[in-house]
């Protein structure tokens, strides 16, 4: 028989325009997890994270093992450090205390984090990021990905850091630190201001569309736990399709704040079950 996971997930108003279908997939796994509610609050201003304002736990040159290319805009001028003021237009992370508690570097020093989480480049070059097994899903106790079908109904908003190949989403306006994300994702284009980053975007679910759905794998110094919807085919796909629609991200600013943070993850009866109580047959 197989073991199932519990997924309950709350604020589902503004998160969800109707009811939601679950699934579970054949797969082995066990929860053993219990990420728990937190409240979130959104700042809408430019803010620094705990990492830049706390650069004295340094060496006497913060910027050292960086690339700087002198562009102030980016962290040490290097972009894969991300923006030296963070976005204001989505949740960053939660907020413990009245402060943000967003860390882009898990507490690393700027140098230190590139080492640990970017790829081995010969001199002259600079090495990008690698990410984790399992498409990113938080393994449980037996080392198997937590990940069950889910049906997203129509009028949901998701969204994503990346382009139209990619195959990823998250509940729209899901905190960046849950995400598991890198500093760099947040970077704003030429010519933007830092409230949105360049590749940052919003969809809206037309038809319904069953997913992958799990919470993330801490990485990158990120404490992840969130949740990512893994499509079936790339978002350029789906938008050709009419499945998706993609929303402009500043007519979805004052929806963020209230969307996409009250996922959560709890072992429960080791069964899917909705917040409402709703639950499925095996």
């Amino acid at each position: 028989m197989l073991n199932l996971y519990t997924i309950s997930f709350l604020a589902l108003q503004q998160c969800f325009a109707g009811p939601v279908d679950l699934q579970h997939p054949d797969h082995e796994g066990n929860s053993d997890i219990e990420y728990r509610r937190n409240t979130y609050e959104q700042s809408w201003r430019a803010e620094l994270d705990i990492d830049l304002l706390n650069r004295q736990r340094c060496d006497q040159d913060f910027c050292s093992g960086t690339a700087n290319s002198n562009d102030s805009s980016y962290v040490c001028g290097d972009a894969r450090l991300g923006p030296t003021i963070l976005p204001s237009c989505l949740p960053i992370s939660s907020v413990v205390e009245g402060s943000s508690n967003y860390s882009r570097f898990g507490g690393l020093c700027p140098g230190e984090f590139l080492s640990a989480w970017t790829n081995y480049a010969p001199p002259g070059r600079q090495g990008w990021f690698f990410y984790p097994y399992a498409d990113g899903f938080a393994n449980n106790t037996a080392g198997k990905p937590i990940r069950g079908r889910l049906t997203l109904k129509p009028g949901t908003l998701v969204d994503r850091f990346g382009g139209v190949q990619g195959t990823f989403v998250a509940p729209a306006g899901s905190p960046y630190n849950q995400r598991a994300l890198p500093p760099a994702n947040l970077n704003h284009g030429p010519g933007n201001g830092p409230q949105v980053p360049h590749n940052y975007h919003i969809y809206q679910v037309n038809k319904s569309l069953v997913v992958l759905a799990g919470p993330v794998a801490s990485w990158f110094g990120q404490p992840g736990y969130g949740t990512q919807f893994q499509l079936s085919s790339t978002i350029e796909y789906f938008l050709k399709e009419g499945v998706l629609e993609e929303v402009a991200v500043d007519e979805k600013c004052n929806l963020l704040i209230d969307s996409g943070q009250d996922w959560s993850w709890t072992p429960a009866s080791g069964r899917l079950r909705l917040v409402n109580g709703m639950e499925l047959e095996d």
